[in-house]
């Protein structure tokens, strides 16, 4: 099992996991997000994406009108879909889990994927 990693965005703590679900199905793979100071409170984003051996090199993206490779194993990229949360809704604030599509905030944040 991996660790949890430790990310702090805008003043606030967080620890965070990327996986792949189950890697004898190959689910979806999905980031998790538990603000330290309220541990009940999680955010689940899930990512529709078909070819999973992306997953090590990153998915094919263009974000202002570069090529990029998304890595959500990167703190970089992590940062950037809490804080879209953190601006966009109150989802840390009511201790519960939320489960949101993860390929979506990153489509909100400008990036057009290539797969």
């Amino acid at each position: 099992m991996r660790n949890f990693r430790n990310i702090s965005v805008n003043g606030f703590s967080y620890k965070w996991l990327f996986r792949n679900g189950d890697y004898k199905n190959m689910q979806l793979p999905y980031l998790l997000i538990v603000p330290l100071s309220a541990p009940k409170t999680s955010l689940y984003l899930s990512f529709s994406v078909s070819e999973p051996f992306l997953l090590n090199s990153g998915f094919p993206a263009i974000f202002n009108k570069k090529h990029v490779s998304v890595n959500l194993n990167r703190p970089f990229f992590v940062a950037q879909c809490i804080e879209y949360c953190q601006h966009t809704s109150q989802l840390f604030a009511d201790n519960a889990p939320h489960f949101l599509d993860g390929t979506h905030i990153l489509q909100a944040l400008g990036y057009q994927f290539c797969f």
